[in-house]
């Protein structure tokens, strides 16, 4: 049985419900390379398979269940294989041949980023990694860690979130699996830090004013999974949220002008879900937020049943009317500047198909062409605001979100079980 495959259908779920499971599941199939081993995955059908894939494609099946359906030689198979790019002298993962095919980022945030995605795939595989995460213990030491914090551009928060998230990842698995003390201090003044720098007018991270949007909310979601994830308390929860909806755009997603971005909107949506369920402010315009993030993510599924990161769309004379004078309705003068800009040249970049390029494989992959990534967190954002929208179809769905902190982690609130 291949793992995409539905061993049994779900007579008791809503018909949306089966529809979108089966057409993700049947289209996740087509990147599973003919023939090939159960591992090997592409990003979509241009492409070729990595490392990488594999892990995307194994968090999308765990979202599913679907990992339940490998056979015990095929999941031993697939561990094997994510476990062979671990170093066992520092215990990072690495794939050296994409790494220098990378031209965006420099080798060590490559491997940082595979190593936290290897972790949590082969927790949702069952496994561990075969060696310690000795590389980690660098930030055992709080002057080191400190001095890491101030040594980052903060200027670029998306990116630093990034990073401060892996570092925390590795922090948390050493404490929290390996029952390492000192990585358990060094989680307190991980927090200590943060909390110090954090802005309490947006609630946020990082310096300028594009701090303050797009940038700040995606760099801070990635802390926020650590804050999250061992309950800890978050200052400004009720600046972040107000910071957050207003990011919302006329198509009821994240990120200007039309059909968001897969990350930009899974970023907002776990922040303002989680912000549902542990604070009591401003639930009805959440809900009414994520009602409407909830049908733009929809509109993100190409015919094949895959998402994309953003689906092409032309402004026409009227959105660009309601861009331009947008101003009369937006308090905030900076933003609505941002919007516009970002507007214009995100319509360029249509006419131009412009490549997305993270590194992750050979070829680029196009903002409207289904993919493996896309899916997964498309999807992941469906199941989180299924935990407060109840009522749709969705919700019927057994989603089971990562249980090792990273990209794509949820925890389900005990109500929302």
């Amino acid at each position: 049985m291949n793992a995409t495959t539905p061993s049994t259908a779900n007579n008791s779920n809503p018909p949306e419900a089966d529809n979108l499971t089966q057409r993700v599941l049947n289209w996740a199939d087509t990147m599973r390379e003919p023939g090939a081993p159960v591992w090997r995955y592409r990003m979509d059908a241009g492409s070729d398979a990595t490392v990488f894939n594999s892990c995307f494609a194994a968090h999308l099946l765990h979202l599913f269940g679907r990992l339940d359906d490998l056979s015990d030689r095929d999941r031993a198979d697939w561990v094997h294989y994510l476990q062979e790019f671990q170093s066992p002298d520092s215990g990072l993962f690495s794939d050296p041949q994409i790494s220098n095919n990378s031209q965006q980022r420099p080798q060590e945030h490559m491997d940082w980023q595979l190593t936290t995605f290897c972790l949590t795939a082969l927790d949702a595989l069952g496994a561990e990694p075969l060696h310690d995460l000795s590389f980690a213990m660098q930030w055992t030491h709080k002057e080191t860690l400190f001095s890491w914090f101030e040594s980052l551009d903060w200027y670029n928060p998306w990116h630093c979130g990034n990073k401060v998230m892996f570092v925390g990842v590795f922090l948390y698995f050493l404490s929290e699996r390996r029952n390492n003390h000192e990585a358990r201090t060094a989680l307190n003044w991980w927090f200590e830090w943060l909390d110090q720098h954090q802005n309490s007018r947006s609630g946020y991270w990082g310096k300028g004013k594009h701090a303050a949007y797009f940038a700040g909310m995606g760099g801070a979601y990635h802390e926020y999974v650590i804050y999250n994830a061992l309950s800890q308390p978050i200052q400004y929860r009720e600046q972040i949220v107000d910071s957050t909806l207003r990011l919302q755009q006329m198509d009821g997603l994240f990120a200007p002008p039309r059909s968001g971005g897969s990350c930009d909107d899974l970023d907002a949506v776990d922040i303002l879900v989680n912000s549902y369920h542990n604070l009591d402010y401003r639930r009805p315009d959440i809900t009414h937020a994520l009602e409407r993030a909830l049908q733009g993510i929809l509109n993100n599924q190409n015919q094949d049943g895959g998402f994309c990161w953003a689906a092409p769309y032309r402004l026409g004379i009227s959105d660009y009317v309601k861009a331009a004078f947008g101003v009369g309705t937006e308090r905030d003068l900076s933003l609505w500047a941002w919007n516009l800009r970002r507007t214009i040249r995100d319509q360029r970049r249509i006419a131009q198909e412009f490549p997305i390029k993270t590194g992750w494989n050979y070829q680029p992959r196009h903002r409207q062409t289904s993919s493996i990534f896309d899916t997964w967190l498309r999807c992941a954002a469906i199941g989180e605001i299924s935990t407060v929208i109840t009522e749709t179809p969705f919700a019927s769905i057994d989603w089971q979100f990562l249980n090792l902190p990273g990209l794509g982690w949820f925890q389900r609130p005990p109500l929302a079980q």
